[in-house]
């Protein structure tokens, strides 16, 4: 089936899914003055439904007071934008391109995130706007393409301050056997590359995960990230293609900013136990699909479940 009609097929199988959605009761989000942790979804315009679920399913659990910023990448339209702030009332919007002194100071001496930034790569607003722009004090990044099927207990004792290391989603154990030599050989000039005083280079899975992580935005040092992107243009054009470009393609450079970032913090990051998970079945706590697995029979089926156990309205 050609890659086209196979994406359209492939979305309408996942509307037939959340058809549902629309029927379930608004879940408000939390003042950011009164919240434990705030939640910021970079949200486009295929994924927009998919992140309503995405928040609904985890702010019906009572565990913590939880705020909500929502990215605009640009693509949607107001009728979209209408649409999640009705089913998440009190969420607040920012545009994929802000001119906030905060922003604007952060990026004055990081030529390299500032002109990133002020691209079309727009994955590069799910880390700064999280580090730079969040209302709290403790921020959970998350996909639009995640689900949690239960209560994170792991995630609601840190969102309370149970715990000051960050948090972050990781592929199973198993596979870190899979990863290339000249990765990790390129992850260790890329630690080798640190600003001096920066911290170490700590971290327990070189398949690290953006789907979802917690942390302070305190912890995040931006320079880390500046420098990955620095040592990337000049060292890393051999690895931009096939499995290396997990790490050092295109379309990861905000994952692995993070990655860098992560590394150096102190006290060092933990992984996230393993309900929660990358990929597909089994169900714990967490998901984050990713396409090739959010489209599998099991996993739709799974989603209209899931949709059926939120509350609904009247």
């Amino acid at each position: 089936m050609p890659y086209r009609l196979r994406s359209m097929w492939d979305q309408l199988r996942i509307h037939r899914a959340l058809r549902e959605l629309e029927h379930t009761a608004p879940l408000p989000a939390a003042s950011g003055e009164e919240a434990d942790a705030e939640v910021h979804v970079l949200v486009c315009r295929r994924d927009a439904w998919l992140t309503v679920l995405a928040l609904k399913s985890l702010l019906r659990f009572e565990g913590v007071r939880l705020a909500v910023t929502l990215t605009d990448d640009g693509s949607l339209g107001r009728t979209q934008r209408d649409r999640l702030s009705r089913h998440i009332p009190g969420c607040r919007w920012l545009p994929r391109y802000c001119d906030q002194p905060a922003l604007a100071e952060a990026l004055r001496t990081r030529p390299r995130l500032e002109r990133l930034y002020g691209s079309e790569f727009h994955m590069i607003a799910k880390l700064l706007h999280p580090v730079l722009l969040s209302r709290c004090s403790r921020v959970i990044q998350l996909d639009a393409d995640t689900a949690f099927f239960r209560e994170p207990e792991q995630l609601f004792g840190w969102a309370r301050g149970e715990e000051p290391a960050a948090y972050y989603l990781h592929d199973v154990p198993e596979k870190e056997a899979t990863v290339p030599p000249e990765v990790r050989l390129a992850l260790g000039e890329v630690a080798g590359a640190m600003p001096a005083g920066s911290g170490g280079w700590s971290l327990a899975y070189c398949y690290f995960n953006a789907g979802l992580l917690l942390f302070r935005p305190e912890q995040c040092q931006l320079d880390r990230a500046e420098a990955f992107l620095r040592w990337r243009r000049e060292r890393g054009g051999a690895l931009r293609e096939g499995l290396p470009a997990i790490w050092f393609g295109d379309w990861t450079r905000e994952q692995t900013s993070y990655l860098a970032m992560f590394a150096g913090m102190t006290p060092p990051a933990r992984p996230l136990d393993a309900c929660y998970r990358l990929a597909g079945e089994p169900f714990g706590v967490f998901n984050h699909f990713m396409r090739d697995y959010l489209v599998l029979p099991a996993t739709l089926r799974r989603l209209e479940e899931l949709v059926a156990e939120l509350p609904v309205n009247g």
